[in-house]
């Protein structure tokens, strides 16, 4: 059987569109896109309250800075990374505001990940969020924000982080796009 030219070139260019699709689709179910640092995201949150959230900075650290020499006689491995970020209401009010009312940001639904390695923030006893040397602590506490707070990630030495992920929540990349 002969087949023209003509022939042959339609269901080609039916297919191209159609894998065209089918890559994009593939593509953007591959991962979320991430965000800038200082990029905003609402909060699941009960009504009345509104609540936003950024990831604000991503900084290496050492041991003495980060105020982890010490601990308990422990000593850690890797390298401290402390990832700065902001709460603020965008309706109610910093009284009726309830831990219970948010989406959870625990430590626990705090991820780095390095490319290589992905690393759950550490919990330092003892110490809260806001104790911990992000670029934004000693930052004046304004209506509407809520709070500064700080994450701490025990990174394995050599490597970075290249992005953080706050669950149910969103992914920021470690560094600015620009």
């Amino acid at each position: 059987m002969k087949t023209s030219r003509r022939s042959a070139s339609v269901p080609v260019r039916a297919a191209l569109p159609a894998a065209l699709g089918l890559t994009l689709l593939l593509s953007a179910c591959s991962g979320a896109e991430q965000l800038e640092l200082g990029s905003v995201v609402a909060l699941e949150a009960q009504d009345p309250l509104g609540v936003d959230f950024a990831v604000l900075s991503v900084t290496q650290s050492t041991m003495a800075e980060a105020g982890l020499g010490g601990l308990a006689g422990t000593q850690l491995r890797g390298q401290p990374w402390l990832v700065g970020y902001r709460i603020e209401l965008t309706s109610d009010t910093r009284e009726d505001f309830s831990w219970d009312a948010v989406t959870d940001l625990s430590s626990a639904a705090w991820v780095a990940d390095t490319g290589r390695t992905e690393v759950q923030a550490s919990i330092v006893n003892g110490v809260g969020p806001d104790d911990l040397p992000c670029a934004e602590q000693g930052t004046e506490v304004v209506e509407p924000v809520l709070m500064y707070g700080c994450q701490v990630f025990i990174v394995p030495s050599g490597q970075d982080i290249e992005s953080i992920t706050v669950a149910e929540v969103g992914t920021w990349a470690a560094v600015d796009a620009s």
